[in-house]
């Protein structure tokens, strides 16, 4: 089995909103009714910081990694797995 690359305790799920939606045109008063996405990801911190959490979700035996990442203002909830 290969080496995992994080603590089985640092891994959690965050909860977090995007802007989610491509250019449009449209009346002034639809802007009101734009909403962020919710999402969710599982996955553990390779980064934090006030502004920012680099939240990796895979990596390679090359050393690429998957990441994401999220303004610390736009996280709704983190709630961290426990490791048995």
């Amino acid at each position: 089995m290969p080496k995992l690359p994080c603590k089985k305790a640092d891994v959690e799920f965050i909860f977090w909103k995007d802007a989610v939606s491509q250019w449009s045109r449209g009346q002034l008063e639809e802007a009101a009714s734009l909403a962020l996405a919710q999402n969710v990801n599982v996955g553990w911190v390779v980064h934090e910081n006030e502004d920012r959490i680099v939240f990796c979700n895979g990596t390679s035996s090359t050393g690429e990694m998957d990441h994401l990442v999220i303004p610390t203002a736009n996280v709704i909830q983190r709630v961290r797995l426990r490791a048995r």
